[in-house]
């Protein structure tokens, strides 16, 4: 039951003021908020002495007046929408839930590119009965959360309970790894966790968790782990073409595509970011272009300096068979994120086309590559069997999904990278743990706005506040 609570300053102590149809009965009642559990008095508004009156709208549903001191014990904020469910003796209130992210140093922008998405998804929660609270490294030791207030636009620290469902939405942090890790692992001891772990998106556990599934393996291509130039090496003379990616890169960042030009020569080509702006350094204009480079691996003397020239920013690196994707008619690759889902099951919220720079050779946006519609990518590409291969996309997805869910266990979402080659075969390349909803824009029919109501309905069943309860 959805209900609405509000603090009271006249309500006395650990006072809980609602009518007979919320509670079976007055007096001593444990409820508990998240991992907090307080014994309160309840009374009925019918024998409030001080005249205060439960009131119930159509809308919000009954009202439940609290004292002060009852939230700051529960550390519920001050007001708003809750689910209200018994539990035993116990009455739970709920759900809370948290969103785990890095703190930016900008104050406008707290949390970076996923402030405003937070901002709506903390409103879109409050309307059907979720208390959000932002989390951020070092919660484990002191507690504290951030809620957003609609009503000034702002945002506020106070003390949280740890909630019932916990989402990690950054996948690098700026706080010490040590308080990452020790928040993280809590809340997965817990139960309370349900994200991929942070090594989901590492691309040879992907590949390995893919590989496990008999089905799955011939939708993934072919992969190896690759440590040193001589292992570089030997791996590309058994793929031929392939693309060498950091184990843990994201945005497209240090891909390099590497083939056999002769048995002996090795073409490499890498995509270089081109970030013009205007002499003013206050200036908003913003336009990065990309440019392929290419060069010529001829010795192993050579193919050893690029190895090393290679190793700053990653360490680990895979070499992944290359396929031949979808071009448009002006030779521009084409790829796809699907998100999922889950609720009561998988569900395919987000179809998205990732249509890159004519030559290029990848099709990440942080690239230059352009977001749209998948079906209407696919209506532009020529032979092409759209109704088809969008159920193959789906078919795949909700199948990496389920391994993902075998291997891992419960969590809300996920994205997951498709490639399509000229035989209309498709395949699964990665999957990335925390989707951002950036490219959900350029979608009809308010899938973005979908996508958070998921999470929403997700932390609601999730912690047992769904199917009416």
């Amino acid at each position: 039951m959805m209900i609405r609570f509000s603090v009271d300053p006249t309500v006395q102590k650990r006072q809980v003021l609602g009518t007979q149809g919320l509670f079976l009965r007055p007096g001593l009642t444990k409820i508990r908020f998240g991992n907090r559990v307080v014994q309160g008095v309840v009374q009925f508004a019918a024998s409030n002495r001080q005249g205060v009156k439960v009131v119930k709208t159509a809308d919000e549903g009954p009202l439940l007046r609290i004292s002060s001191q009852l939230q700051k014990a529960l550390r519920l904020p001050v007001e708003g929408n809750i689910h209200l469910a018994p539990d035993g003796e116990t009455w739970r209130l709920g759900p809370c839930l948290g969103i785990y992210v890095t703190r930016e140093r900008n104050e406008q922008r707290m949390f970076g590119e996923q402030t405003r998405m937070l901002e709506e998804l903390t409103q879109y929660g409050n309307e059907r009965g979720i208390d959000v609270v932002v989390l951020t490294p070092g919660f484990v030791g002191d507690e504290r959360g951030w809620r957003f207030d609609p009503r000034t636009g702002k945002w506020e620290l106070s003390q949280t309970t740890v909630p019932d469902i916990i989402l990690r939405r950054s996948g690098r942090f700026h706080e010490p790894a040590t308080k990452v890790n020790a928040d993280l692992r809590a809340f997965q001891q817990a139960g309370r966790l349900h994200s991929l772990p942070r090594n989901s998106s590492n691309k040879w556990t992907f590949y390995r968790v893919m590989e496990e599934n008999a089905k799955l393996r011939r939708y993934v291509p072919a992969t190896m782990k690759v440590a040193s130039w001589q292992q570089l090496k030997i791996a590309l003379a058994r793929l031929k073409d392939a693309y060498l990616k950091p184990i843990n890169g994201a945005q497209g960042i240090c891909i390099h595509r590497l083939y056999l030009e002769t048995p002996k020569v090795i073409r490499v080509l890498k995509e270089e970011r081109v970030v013009p702006r205007e002499a003013d350094r206050l200036s908003t204009h913003f336009q990065p272009e990309t440019k392929v480079v290419t060069d010529r691996l001829q010795s192993n003397a050579e193919i050893e300096a690029f190895w090393k020239s290679i190793q700053g920013q990653f360490r680990q690196w895979v070499l992944q068979e290359s396929v031949s994707l979808l071009h448009t008619r002006d030779d521009r690759p084409v790829d796809f994120r699907w998100l999922v889902q889950y609720t009561d099951a998988p569900l395919v919220v987000g179809r998205v086309a990732r249509v890159g720079l004519p030559g290029a050779i990848t099709t990440n946006i942080h690239t230059g590559g352009q977001a749209m519609q998948a079906r209407t990518a696919l209506e532009r590409l020529p032979d092409i069997d759209v109704k088809q291969i969008l159920a193959d996309m789906d078919n795949l997805a909700l199948s990496v999904f389920e391994q993902l869910r075998d291997a891992f266990g419960p969590f809300a979402e996920v994205g997951i990278d498709i490639g399509v080659d000229e035989s209309g075969r498709v395949l699964a390349f990665e999957v990335n743990p925390t989707p951002g909803r950036r490219m959900l824009r350029s979608l009809p029919d308010n899938v973005r706005e979908l996508s958070l109501l998921t999470l929403v309905e997700y932390a609601i069943r999730a912690a047992g506040f769904g199917n009416g309860k």
